[in-house]
């Protein structure tokens, strides 16, 4: 009778132990598929735009190389903990679109004039970075005076009222685009919306370990970062240029100055159960693949 309750007893064990490994792979899986679900909705919004997401706006804006001046490419990636904040030997990655929240605006008599939207609601504000386009021109500048939901007319004066966040305008006038600067009176084909830069990256989290995080730039600010998933311990990212046959890492892209070519994006996340079965901690290596929609070639 002891034999069979010590057998019992192992077989119970064990079944414990299985069930503990299934619950804490499960639990890994199902994080590893809300991360990859939130980034692709992310990387497929990459340089769109409601005009022409080929097209290099001018730019306004004072200290215009930013992470704004990045609409064209989409997408940037970064290695080994070189974007301020994610984790050392890790990678990570920034998007940039303006494709959220497009308003049509009524004719311009002149290039400095206040822009009139054919609507009074909206979530234009001030402060916010902006994209004014149509199919031949495009302009990036900050609205220095705007009222979400009850104002119609958006403001671009080169010296931004106090209170209002970086970079502010350098000039007040809209051009057409990087290539032409000539001035711009956008007609009632142009919209306007707003331009959002999102950060992914793996940090370390309040519970001693790291997460996989998500960080907005709002008005022109770098917000603080939301955690996503917990246990993300490592997070490796590689790129499919147009034509190519292999991914390659960040720095070849940049060397290349190819991100406005990068078609597909390649994520590897390495998660952790919180829990440790038989005295070893479940770590999966997952990955995931997202095509862009808004390519530039």
């Amino acid at each position: 009778s002891f034999a069979w309750v010590a057998a019992a007893a192992s077989i119970f064990l064990a079944n414990k132990s299985t069930y503990k490994a299934t619950e804490t792979l499960a639990r890994v899986q199902e994080n590893s598929r809300l991360a990859f679900e939130m980034m692709a909705r992310d990387i497929r919004e990459a340089r769109g735009s409601a005009c022409d997401s080929t097209m290099i706006p001018a730019s306004m804006l004072n200290a215009p190389v930013s992470w704004w001046s990045d609409l064209p490419n989409g997408i940037r990636g970064y290695e080994n903990g070189a974007l301020a904040g994610s984790a050392a030997g890790t990678d990570s990655l920034q998007v940039v679109s303006a494709t959220s929240g497009s308003y049509a605006i009524s004719k311009m008599a002149t290039s400095a004039d206040p822009i009139h939207l054919t609507t009074t609601t909206h979530d234009l504000a001030t402060g916010d970075i902006l994209l004014l386009c149509d199919f031949k021109c495009a302009t990036i500048f900050q609205a220095t005076a705007t009222t979400a939901n009850g104002s119609n007319t958006v403001n671009h004066a080169a010296s931004p009222p106090p209170g209002t966040p970086p970079p502010g305008n350098s000039v007040n006038t809209l051009t057409c685009n990087a290539s032409d600067l000539t001035s711009r009176a956008y007609d009632i084909d142009a919209v306007i919306g707003k331009v959002k830069a999102t950060r992914w990256y793996i940090a370390n989290n309040a519970s001693g370990g790291t997460s996989l995080y998500r960080a907005q730039v709002q008005k022109g600010v770098l917000q603080p970062g939301e955690e996503v998933v917990e246990g993300v311990t490592d997070m490796t990212l590689s790129y499919l240029v147009n034509g190519g046959t292999a991914y390659q890492a960040a720095a070849s892209i940049d060397a290349a100055n190819a991100w406005t070519t990068v078609v597909s994006v390649r994520i590897v996340l390495t998660l952790q159960g919180n829990e440790k079965v038989n005295g070893a901690v479940v770590s999966r290596n997952l990955s995931h693949v997202v095509y862009m929609r808004n390519q530039s070639l």
